[in-house]
C-alpha cells in the first residue's frame, strides 16, 4: 500500500501532513482522473462493493476520504504497524463523514436556481442572446438580407424566440458585433 502511495502517485510517505498536502494539491489541480480509482489502487482492493453496500460517501466528497486513507496508511507506516485495507477504508470513511457533518459550511453545495419564463419554460441563460443573434445573423446573411432586415429581425419576437428582443439601439449594436464576428470567421 505504501508503495502504491509513494511510487504509484509520487506522494511522500515520510510525513502525514506532507502526504495529505501533496495529494490535496494534486487533486485540486485535476491530476487524478478518478478519485475512486486512486482509492482502489492505494487499497489494492475492490472498494466498489463497499460503496454499493452503503459504506461509501458521496462521490463529491471522495477527496476527503482518499486523504484520510493516505493519512492512515502513512501513520501506520511511520509507526511500523501492519495496514489492514478494509479497516483503513472503514475508518477513513467514518472520519470523512464526521468531518463533513462537523463543518457543513465547508462542503456546502449551491443549488442552481432555474428561472422560468411566463410560459413555464426555463429562461435562456445569459450570453445566449448573443449566440441566438449570431445564429440569426448568419441565417439572414445566407439569405441575402439587408442591414435593415437583420436589425428588424433582432427586434422581432418570433425570430428571437425564446429570448427577449433587442431594442433599436441594441439591435444596431448587435448588428455591428455580429457583422465583425462573421467577417472575421469568413475572411
Amino acid at each position: 500500500m505504501i508503495d502504491a502511495i509513494e511510487s504509484g502517485y509520487g506522494i511522500p510517505v515520510n510525513s502525514r501532513s506532507a502526504a495529505v498536502q501533496h495529494f490535496n494539491a494534486a487533486a485540486r489541480n485535476g491530476l487524478y482522473s478518478s478519485l475512486g480509482e486512486v482509492l482502489r489502487n492505494i487499497l489494492d482492493a475492490d472498494v466498489q462493493a463497499l460503496h454499493e453496500t452503503g459504506e461509501g460517501i458521496s462521490e463529491s466528497y471522495t477527496r476527503v476520504q482518499v486523504a484520510y486513507v493516505i493519512d492512515g496508511a502513512v501513520e501506520a507506516h511511520l509507526e511500523g504497524r501492519k495496514i489492514d485495507p478494509g479497516e483503513l477504508y472503514v475508518n477513513a470513511t467514518k472520519r470523512a463523514r464526521d468531518l463533513i457533518k462537523e463543518i457543513k459550511w465547508a462542503f456546502a453545495e449551491t443549488k442552481k436556481e432555474v428561472k422560468l419564463d411566463a410560459s413555464g419554460k426555463p429562461r435562456a441563460k445569459k450570453g445566449s442572446k448573443g449566440a441566438r443573434s449570431y445564429e440569426l445573423y448568419c441565417e439572414l446573411i445566407g439569405e441575402g438580407a439587408s442591414r435593415k432586415e437583420i436589425m428588424e429581425a433582432f427586434q422581432n419576437e418570433d425570430q428571437m424566440a425564446p429570448l427577449p428582443v433587442h431594442t433599436k439601439k441594441g439591435a444596431t449594436t448587435y448588428f455591428y458585433i455580429m457583422k465583425k464576428k462573421y467577417d472575421k470567421e469568413h475572411s
